[in-house]
């Protein structure tokens, strides 16, 4: 059995302590993305942009990142067609851990003291082509644009992706997926019955429509039980032989709707 296609390919992950500017995330940012391997790296431009490799559908998204203040990032995305987005972030004042997580197809910044950050991914598309579609770029952020804070949960988000024909509304709304136990809680099925934890790979979907339509998944990303907290570590294995290390995010902060936790890959 080989590693799936959604969970292939290098993570760099970087725990920055006591970040009180954000010019600190967008340096650190720089250097782990800039060391990924050749072929996995991402290009830089003009000054706070960086871009994906391209993939073998000819897509990626460039992020421009953009210091508003000490205290606040904003991260434009562009994806390949030509769309754009545009979401921000804060820190405390007081300042915080940050943890950053890039792969050659997505980014988090998460920060550990606000529980705020931001994550952007070109979704994988297996077992159809990667060039089934293109609406394949999307993410979500803590904050709007303008600094508002964004109310979201892994089961009504709205995950935005760039800008027409990406005007999806909260009934028509695009949200993460992830294959359930029933019963009176909620639960994304999580561990095989020998009781060790399998690998959980998060989808995005459209809801609130007659027909709900998958899109892709989330490289590099598992659902997890509400139960475990955010900064705990899981080990899953990816096949037979390979084990990654996935930490729990510490957003969304909303947890109601039958949410679940999102955790990373670090390793």
């Amino acid at each position: 059995m080989a590693i799936p296609s959604f969970f292939q390919g290098t993570v760099r992950y970087k725990s920055v302590p006591a970040v009180t500017d954000v010019q600190a995330i967008i340096d650190n940012f720089r250097t782990e993305a800039l060391a990924l391997p050749s072929g996995e790296a991402w290009i830089e431009g003009p000054t706070g942009t960086f871009q994906t490799p391209t993939n073998s559908a000819g897509q990626y998204f460039k992020m421009t990142l953009t210091r508003v203040s000490a205290t606040r990032l904003s991260a434009q995305m562009t994806d390949h067609v030509g769309r754009t987005i545009t979401k921000t972030f804060d820190i405390p004042g007081a300042g915080s851990t940050v943890d950053i997580y890039v792969s050659g197809r997505h980014v988090i910044f998460a920060v550990l003291g606000n529980n705020e950050g931001l994550w952007w991914a070109i979704l994988d598309l297996d077992p159809l082509p990667q060039n089934a579609h293109d609406r394949v770029a999307c993410g979500h952020a803590s904050r709007d644009s303008a600094g508002t804070i964004t109310s979201w949960n892994t089961r009504n988000a709205t995950l935005h992706g760039p800008s027409s024909p990406y005007n999806y509304t909260v009934t028509n709304a695009l949200a993460f997926l992830a294959p359930e136990a029933g019963g009176d809680n909620i639960v994304p099925i999580q561990e095989s019955i020998a009781g060790a934890f399998i690998l959980q790979p998060v989808w995005i979907g459209i809801v609130g429509t007659a027909n709900g339509f998958l899109r892709g998944r989330v490289p590099h990303i598992v659902a997890l039980s509400t139960s475990i907290g955010a900064g705990n570590e899981k080990s899953i294995p990816l096949d037979e032989t390979v084990t990654a290390t996935f930490k729990v995010l510490p957003f969304p902060t909303d947890l109601s709707n039958s949410a679940f936790r999102l955790a990373a890959r670090r390793s």
